[in-house]
């Protein structure tokens, strides 16, 4: 399948904007720049060294304030990858679905659903909407990915853009898409809708809001790590699955007592 052979080359080689990345013989790292940051995304250990470096990763980076994350695929190497991680001490997440849909057949998705509107996140209210959504929704901070997006707002920058689904005038959800120059995948990230306003056709307007984005600016696929919950409706939707994925997270440091 076309679809999976680009993924596949671009989780090794592809370089993305606002990041750098490492190709080694055997995994690809990318890092943010100012190197605080890291995850290996692509793997193929030999299994007589894959312990050796497992350990070689978790030594390197020692110099990190923060945790770190091995992203673990299905299609990777070892086979029992998961497994040898959790006994080095990572911390394996719940398994999500690697789903892309060819911006070809953009047109078979539903062009919006009654009393939705979907609009740019262009102001600091929008902003705030938006920040507000995601925590309620994630139950975690964002002022990370807030900040991504209001960089990108001043810069007027492809990289990051959000949209905000407002149903009968009130923000109800909420979703992200990512560029990158040379890439054939638009990403989809930050994506839900508040329980109050489900059922009503938020979640599927803004996937074809994005999709109508995406290849207006070029991009010949989109790509998501779907959850459980919206994987069906993406299947509706006409999205593939590409493959199984993990997000394995390295807590912190043994010196540290972790």
């Amino acid at each position: 399948m076309l679809m999976l052979r680009r993924f596949e080359l671009e989780r090794r080689k592809q370089e993305r904007s606002g990041k750098g990345i490492e190709r080694l013989p055997h995994l690809t790292r990318r890092t943010s720049l100012d190197r605080s940051w890291r995850c290996v995304e692509w793997t193929a250990l030999p299994d007589d060294r894959a312990d050796e470096l497992i350990e070689t990763e978790i030594r390197e980076s020692e110099s990190l304030e923060e945790g770190w994350e091995w992203k673990v695929y299905s299609t990777d190497s070892p086979r029992d990858l998961r497994e040898r991680l959790r006994k080095h001490g990572f911390q394996i997440g719940t398994q999500e679905t690697a789903m892309g849909f060819d911006l070809g057949r953009v047109e078979s998705l539903p062009s919006g659903a009654p009393g939705i509107e979907i609009r740019a996140i262009i102001t600091e209210d929008d902003l705030a909407a938006f920040r507000n959504i995601a925590e309620t929704l994630f139950k975690k901070d964002f002022a990370y990915s807030t900040g991504h997006l209001r960089q990108g707002i001043g810069k007027k920058s492809a990289i990051h853009r959000g949209l905000l689904a407002l149903v009968e005038g009130v923000p109800a959800a909420i979703g992200c898409l990512y560029l990158s120059k040379g890439s054939h995948f638009g990403y989809l990230y930050c994506g839900g809708t508040l329980p109050e306003f489900r059922g009503k056709g938020a979640y599927r307007a803004m996937v074809a809001a994005r999709a109508l984005l995406a290849r207006g600016l070029g991009m010949r696929y989109l790509l998501i790590d779907a959850q459980p919950t919206s994987e069906p409706i993406l299947r509706r939707l006409g999205f593939i699955e590409i493959a199984k994925t993990w997000p394995c997270t390295w807590p912190g440091h043994r010196k540290q007592g972790l």
